[in-house]
């Protein structure tokens, strides 16, 4: 068990063991600050301060710890995630200053040589995926026995955490957020590659509202197996959302268990529940077997056309689902429109991710579908500038009557 340091002093010298920080950083930092404050705390709250560490940094620092803070060139920053599915830091690059996200291979999973080697072939052939809706891989790393990914940093929040805390979505907003995720997942199937295991907590929104695909096809090496159907069996993928033909083993289920993963994540969305509740055991037989509730029956609020869409999506027998993410695409783009309770339409694409949609989908009539989103939002806007006008039309005139009147008040 390592000793906190009690002084200034012990905190620097921690600090230069640790290699945690820019050697220039910390020498100008020393030469412009005075006097270093005698104790641990003091001068920890002080370094947080000048930006030499961060408080992730300076919490195990306090500890007395000075390993774990450097994975290969990367300067472990801050933890954004941990569990069963293994630890995501936010690192950077000591040399190119670049912010990255770097997430562990869980220990149990690096036992095995095949299983690494496996890891490898896998995250590679991730790497070699480039669209707007996936998060890039940039490298596979094992640095002194600890494997792990490296990957663009996107600052924003998992769909199952926007859930948590904000329920279920607008309408529109919800098939926005599906309609970019498909459009990443096409282009991700085109190359071959699945994902296996499609959920709100693997679909990350950045604060530029562009939605990114979180571990394609590298899903089943970090997933956490206290919501992992059957450790075993790498078709599978987390209950809620599974697929009826991943729970009959890996050689039945091919990209078609995406759709229908995306189904259920998009009605978890709509309606603030998945498919099916209750037990394990029973959400697995209900995948298999049960009609799934329809989400207009759950929420008023939800077109019954769009209802009819997550039912195709989440279609029992594969060849009853839209038979690529192209399509499911094409069916959602129109609901992007759908106003809310406000009379406000919420979804919208960033341009970014339109152009992707366009491409994602080429060959298919969504073009003219985009370009009714785009001209009903314009109207919306433009709708709402004259009523802010013709308010504030009315409020002048009611504010002259009032000065008028209190003029003549004044004068007799």
């Amino acid at each position: 068990m390592p000793e906190p340091p009690r002084t200034g002093d012990a905190v620097l010298a921690l600090v230069r063991r640790a290699e945690v920080a820019d050697d220039d950083a910390l020498t100008g930092f020393l030469t412009r600050s005075g006097p270093i404050p005698s104790t641990a705390p003091d001068t920890a709250t002080r370094l947080i301060q000048a930006g030499i560490l961060t408080p992730f940094q300076a919490k195990l620092i306090l500890q007395g710890k000075h390993k774990g803070f450097k994975l290969g060139p990367y300067r472990i920053l801050n933890q954004i995630g941990a569990g069963g599915m293994g630890t995501v830091y936010l690192a950077e690059h000591a040399a190119l200053r670049r912010k990255v996200a770097l997430k562990v291979l869980p220990g149990k999973q690096s036992l095995d040589p095949a299983n690494v080697e496996r890891f490898y072939r896998e995250a590679r052939a991730a790497a070699a995926l480039d669209h707007p809706n996936i998060v890039h891989a940039y490298d596979v790393v094992c640095d002194r026995g600890t494997h792990f990914l490296v990957f663009e940093y996107i600052d924003g929040e998992t769909l199952d955490r926007l859930l948590a805390t904000r329920g279920r979505l607008p309408v529109g907003q919800a098939v926005s957020y599906v309609v970019q995720a498909a459009a990443g997942l096409q282009h991700a199937h085109d190359k071959g590659v699945a994902h296996r295991d499609i959920k709100p907590a693997n679909l990350l929104v950045g604060r530029d509202g562009i939605v990114k695909v979180l571990d394609l096809g590298l899903a089943e090496f970090f997933e956490d197996s206290s919501t992992k159907l059957g450790a075993s069996n790498n078709a599978m993928g987390t209950t809620d959302y599974v697929a009826p033909e991943q729970l009959r083993g890996c050689t039945a289920a091919d990209h078609r268990a995406d759709i229908y993963n995306l189904g259920a994540t998009l009605y978890h969305l709509l309606t603030g529940q998945p498919p099916f509740t209750g037990t394990t055991a029973a959400k697995m037989i209900a995948h298999q077997l049960s009609p799934v509730p329809p989400a207009h029956d759950i929420c008023d609020d939800v077109p019954e056309a769009l209802s009819n869409v997550v039912e195709i999506m989440l279609a029992k027998d594969p060849a009853d689902r839209y038979q690529t993410a192209a399509e499911a695409v094409q069916a959602l783009l129109p609901f992007m429109n759908t106003p809310d309770r406000r009379g406000m339409a919420s979804g919208k694409l960033p341009p970014l991710a339109a152009a992707a949609v366009q491409e994602s989908t080429a060959g298919l009539e969504v073009a003219p579908i985009l370009e009714a989103i785009d001209t009903a939002a314009a109207l919306a806007r433009a709708q709402r500038i004259t009523r802010w006008a013709v308010t504030g039309m009315i409020a002048g005139i009611l504010f002259g009557i009032i000065s008028l009147t209190a003029a003549l008040v004044m004068c007799q």
